[in-house]
Parts: structure tokens; C-alpha cells; sequence
């Protein structure tokens, strides 16, 4: 099975770690993120977050900005989310992994205070 996925989609990805970042970050607009983890997976990262109160319909569509002590160049390349009344889960996938020097990520977006940024530590590799 996993000979035919690696021909329609190159490696298959692995998760490496898993970074508990459980920070809350204040909206712009009132409300708050709460960032709950950073995955370090084979090629990319992905962030886990979920915010309260849920997004309006007429919400502006936003990401966030990932950066690293390194000076990697992340992109976004996919994210899904969903929720309840109560608070809205969702993930976003950046490229590529962060690469072995790197010891420190920064989060931020453009619907967060501007003084919030989300510093994460990386583990040792």
C-alpha cells in the first residue's frame, strides 16, 4: 500500500515530534487563539490551534506567518478547520520542515495583537 502512495505523492510523511506550545494569543477584534501544538513532520510542520469565539461567516480569511532563527522560507500549502458555537478547531500545513539548525519558531498573524507573537522552541536534533 504504501509503495503505491509514495508513487502518487513522494515520501510518505512521518510525524518526527510534537511541540506542546499551549499559548493563548489575543485577537485584534476581540476573542483569542489558542495555540495548541506545533507537529515537526518529514518535509513540513504543521500548526494546531483553535480560537474562541468561533469565526464569523463574513470572517476575513487569514494564516499565519511562520518564521525561524535560520531565516527558512515557509508556505503555506494546505489547512482545514471546523468547530462549534463553543470554538473552532483547525490546522494549517507549512513547507518545508524546519531544517536541522533551527532551534526557534515565531508564529504570528495578521488577526492577533501585534505584540503576540507565538515563540516555539524546537527540540534537539
Amino acid at each position: 500500500m504504501f509503495d503505491v502512495v509514495e508513487q502518487w505523492l513522494g515520501e510518505v510523511p512521518e510525524v518526527r515530534d510534537v511541540v506542546p506550545v499551549l499559548q493563548d494569543v489575543p485577537l485584534v477584534q476581540g476573542g483569542r487563539i489558542i495555540v495548541v501544538a506545533v507537529e515537526l513532520w518529514t518535509g513540513s510542520l504543521v500548526v494546531r490551534w483553535a480560537q474562541s469565539p468561533p469565526p464569523g461567516r463574513d470572517a476575513a480569511h487569514w494564516s499565519w506567518v511562520v518564521t525561524d532563527d535560520a531565516g527558512t522560507e515557509y508556505r503555506l500549502c494546505s489547512g482545514n478547520s471546523g468547530g462549534s458555537d463553543r470554538f473552532w478547531q483547525a490546522l494549517a500545513e507549512f513547507r518545508p520542515a524546519p531544517p536541522p539548525g533551527a532551534v526557534r519558531l515565531q508564529l504570528w498573524s495578521p488577526v492577533t495583537h501585534p505584540a503576540a507573537v507565538v515563540d516555539v522552541a524546537l527540540p534537539l536534533r
